[in-house]
């Protein structure tokens, strides 16, 4: 099973996020962690992140916002996974779209998929 770190910048949308993160956490067939970037939110997104409970859930807070290119930055550098997927925090995800992408990229002979 392939391990995926799945970048997520983020900053006052905590409605949002909250539906994006259901999403990202119900991948199926891979081994997962998820690295929540939070640009400074104001909003309740620090309260739903601390509450989630959720192991596979890491965030890391820039307590000024440093734009959405160095929050990816930033999860890319804090990655764990072998491969590295980014979400936006308001996108929807199948519950097997990793793991297409992921078989996609193995059938093909890449290290990438999009």
């Amino acid at each position: 099973m392939s391990s995926v770190s799945v970048v997520v910048p983020t900053h006052n949308r905590s409605e949002l996020l909250t539906v994006t993160l259901r999403g990202v956490l119900q991948q199926r067939d891979v081994d997962l962690e998820v690295i929540v970037v939070d640009e400074a939110s104001t909003d309740e997104t620090v309260a739903i992140l601390a509450g989630l409970g959720d192991p596979r859930v890491r965030t890391i807070r820039h307590e000024t916002p440093r734009g959405v290119s160095t929050a990816r930055n930033r999860g890319i550098a804090e990655a764990r996974g072998e491969w590295v997927a980014f979400t936006d925090d308001d996108d929807l995800w199948a519950p097997d779209k990793l793991v297409r992408q992921l078989r996609a990229a193995q059938v093909t002979g890449r290290d990438w998929a999009y």
